[in-house]
């Protein structure tokens, strides 16, 4: 049994800003979301999931769908 090294995945947002996750999981897809939050009452874009493949990820957007301004699904990048 192979342990799988883990890997940082980036997300990035329509403003430049990266979102990250760090996993042994393999992941394609995130879902991106843009508003207010709890923890910040500003408009900012916000990341609510990795997942690992992009049917996956746009069944959570829907979801999230009139939580936010605007929910997106965009492509991750390993670093």
């Amino acid at each position: 049994m192979s342990a799988r090294k883990k890997t940082t995945y980036v997300a990035t947002a329509p403003d430049g800003t990266e979102h990250t996750r760090t996993s042994h999981r393999a992941y394609t897809h995130a879902v991106l979301v843009y508003g207010p939050s709890w923890r910040n009452p500003e408009p900012h874009w916000g990341c609510v999931s990795f997942n690992g493949r992009e049917e996956l990820a746009r069944k959570e957007a829907r979801r999230w769908e009139g939580r936010f301004e605007k929910v997106i699904v965009v492509p991750v990048s390993p670093r």
